[in-house]
């Protein structure tokens, strides 16, 4: 993760609470975030969750502790203490981080 560039800037409401861990504006209208898992989402995989569908957002990889999965499977089976790396539209990953808070 060093070559990575960070493009933008933390958001203060994203960073000191949970669900969101960290927050990279792409551009505009599209960003990364780094979020906890639904709890209604623990111990089902990402296409029983459909969060393609229900959110327009894409999750591209997941944090487990110092591990990262890089574009997981469909059947990954998410976990409590996961963190996943999420892409899409800010207002759709916004929507989201409603619900979970």
């Amino acid at each position: 993760m060093k070559s990575f560039i960070r493009i933008g800037i933390c958001r203060a409401d994203c960073c000191t609470v949970q669900p969101c861990f960290d927050y990279f504006e792409l551009s505009k209208d599209y960003s990364i975030f780094e979020i906890q898992p639904k709890a209604a989402w623990i111990g089902r995989t990402i296409e029983e969750a459909d969060i393609r569908a229900n959110y327009h957002i894409n999750v591209f990889g997941i944090k487990k502790n110092t591990e990262v999965v890089v574009l997981p499977r469909a059947d990954y089976v998410m976990h409590e203490k996961d963190h996943l790396l999420v892409v899409g539209l800010t207002k759709d990953i916004d929507r989201l981080l409603a619900s979970i808070k």
